[in-house]
Protein backbone atom coordinates (compact mmCIF):
# COMPACT_ATOMS: atom_id res chain seq x y z
CA UNK A 1 0.00 0.00 0.00
CA UNK A 2 1.57 3.42 -0.49
CA UNK A 3 1.51 6.32 1.29
CA UNK A 4 -1.51 8.22 0.30
CA UNK A 5 -3.68 4.91 0.15
CA UNK A 6 -2.53 4.44 4.03
CA UNK A 7 -3.20 7.87 4.90
CA UNK A 8 -6.78 8.04 3.50
CA UNK A 9 -7.41 4.68 4.25
CA UNK A 10 -9.73 4.86 7.77
CA UNK A 11 -8.75 2.40 9.80
CA UNK A 12 -9.83 2.50 13.23
CA UNK A 13 -7.13 0.71 14.88
CA UNK A 14 -4.99 2.98 13.52
CA UNK A 15 -5.89 6.53 15.06
CA UNK A 16 -2.93 8.57 13.80
CA UNK A 17 -0.19 10.02 15.73
CA UNK A 18 -0.81 11.27 18.87
CA UNK A 19 -0.55 15.01 19.38
CA UNK A 20 1.47 15.97 22.61
CA UNK A 21 -0.54 18.48 25.64
CA UNK A 22 2.34 21.38 24.88
CA UNK A 23 0.86 21.01 20.41
CA UNK A 24 -2.94 20.80 21.79
CA UNK A 25 -2.07 24.22 23.94
CA UNK A 26 -0.34 25.96 21.19
CA UNK A 27 -3.44 25.05 18.72
CA UNK A 28 -5.86 26.40 21.55
CA UNK A 29 -3.67 29.58 21.96
CA UNK A 30 -3.33 30.61 18.26
CA UNK A 31 -7.39 29.65 17.82
CA UNK A 32 -7.89 31.88 20.42
CA UNK A 33 -5.34 34.47 19.31
CA UNK A 34 -7.10 34.27 15.65
CA UNK A 35 -10.80 34.85 17.46
CA UNK A 36 -9.63 37.89 19.13
CA UNK A 37 -7.47 39.40 15.84
CA UNK A 38 -10.75 38.70 13.15
CA UNK A 39 -13.16 39.85 16.15
CA UNK A 40 -11.18 43.23 16.86
CA UNK A 41 -10.39 43.63 13.27
CA UNK A 42 -13.80 43.17 12.23
CA UNK A 43 -14.98 45.89 15.05
CA UNK A 44 -13.19 48.53 13.86
CA UNK A 45 -13.57 48.09 10.07
CA UNK A 46 -16.61 47.99 11.11
CA UNK A 47 -17.58 51.37 13.40
CA UNK A 48 -14.51 53.29 12.25
CA UNK A 49 -16.27 54.77 8.92
CA UNK A 50 -19.23 55.99 10.29
CA UNK A 51 -17.07 57.59 12.92
CA UNK A 52 -16.08 61.21 13.29
CA UNK A 53 -12.56 60.04 12.98
CA UNK A 54 -12.98 58.72 9.41
CA UNK A 55 -13.79 62.88 8.73
CA UNK A 56 -10.75 63.92 10.23
CA UNK A 57 -8.31 62.01 7.99
CA UNK A 58 -4.38 63.41 7.25
CA UNK A 59 -4.84 61.46 3.46
CA UNK A 60 -7.81 64.31 3.17
CA UNK A 61 -5.56 67.07 4.19
CA UNK A 62 -2.96 66.07 1.23
CA UNK A 63 -5.30 64.77 -1.46
CA UNK A 64 -8.78 67.20 -1.19
CA UNK A 65 -9.82 65.82 -4.91
CA UNK A 66 -10.09 62.26 -3.24
CA UNK A 67 -12.59 63.56 -0.64
CA UNK A 68 -15.92 62.80 -2.37
CA UNK A 69 -14.47 59.31 -3.05
CA UNK A 70 -13.69 58.84 0.95
CA UNK A 71 -16.68 60.17 1.94
CA UNK A 72 -18.47 58.51 -0.02
CA UNK A 73 -21.58 55.89 1.68
CA UNK A 74 -20.56 53.34 -1.11
CA UNK A 75 -17.05 53.56 0.15
CA UNK A 76 -17.94 53.19 3.75
CA UNK A 77 -20.70 50.32 3.58
CA UNK A 78 -17.87 48.51 1.57
CA UNK A 79 -15.56 48.52 4.68
CA UNK A 80 -17.74 47.84 6.90
CA UNK A 81 -18.61 45.19 5.14
CA UNK A 82 -15.20 43.76 5.34
CA UNK A 83 -15.58 44.77 9.11
CA UNK A 84 -18.49 42.16 8.72
CA UNK A 85 -16.93 39.29 7.23
CA UNK A 86 -13.92 39.30 9.53
CA UNK A 87 -16.57 39.45 12.83
CA UNK A 88 -18.33 36.44 11.02
CA UNK A 89 -14.62 34.99 10.67
CA UNK A 90 -14.17 35.42 14.80
CA UNK A 91 -17.65 34.38 15.26
CA UNK A 92 -17.53 30.97 13.06
CA UNK A 93 -13.88 30.03 14.43
CA UNK A 94 -15.60 30.41 17.89
CA UNK A 95 -17.98 27.92 16.92
CA UNK A 96 -16.06 25.52 15.95
CA UNK A 97 -13.46 25.92 18.92
CA UNK A 98 -16.38 25.36 21.35
CA UNK A 99 -17.62 22.76 19.61
CA UNK A 100 -15.80 18.95 21.11
CA UNK A 101 -13.85 16.94 18.65
CA UNK A 102 -15.85 14.05 17.56
CA UNK A 103 -14.50 10.72 19.70
CA UNK A 104 -13.65 7.75 17.72
CA UNK A 105 -16.08 5.17 17.88
CA UNK A 106 -14.97 2.39 20.75
CA UNK A 107 -17.12 -0.65 18.80
CA UNK A 108 -15.50 -0.56 15.44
Amino acid sequence: MSLPESALSSNPSNPGPRISGWERAQRRIGAVLYILLCVEIGTFLLVLPWSAIWDRNLLLRYYPLLRPFYMSSYLRGAISGLGLVNLWLGVAQAWRFRRPAAAPSAGN
